[in-house]
């Protein structure tokens, strides 16, 4: 229940800068799950300077296809903006793990019933 989103942001200007704005968490049918806070005066990015930025978010998401927007603004007023799409995929591991140890087991079984019936012994 816990997601952790790493932002790479890279200031190629001739000015600082100090980025802010939200990462958007979308569900599987287009629903806004969250809205992740990137605070102004948190990520002041100096001249030719490469910044990471890295939010946690504590949520409950359902297994399937997620989306996360990060929408970003700096300068002066918030003139300019970053964006980008990221999607991503929820799996529940114990359900993943225990289906796939009863499809093993299935197939076991399986073999074993069609060796019986095609191997005879004389």
């Amino acid at each position: 229940n816990k997601i952790d989103f790493e932002l790479n942001i890279e200031n190629s200007g001739n000015r600082q800068i100090d980025p802010f704005g939200y990462i958007y968490v979308f569900n599987r049918k287009g629903a806004e799950v969250a809205k992740i806070d990137i605070s102004k005066g948190d990520h002041n990015l100096g001249i030719d300077q490469i910044n990471e930025i890295e939010k946690t978010w504590l949520g409950r998401l359902a297994s399937g296809k997620h989306k996360a927007k990060i929408e970003l603004e700096y300068g002066k007023n918030g003139t300019r903006d970053l964006q980008d799409t990221l999607f991503f995929w929820v799996l529940p591991w114990k359900m993943l793990l225990t289906f796939t140890s009863l499809m093993i087991v299935l197939l076991v079984i399986l073999i074993f019933i069609i060796f019986r019936k095609t191997y005879k012994q004389k």
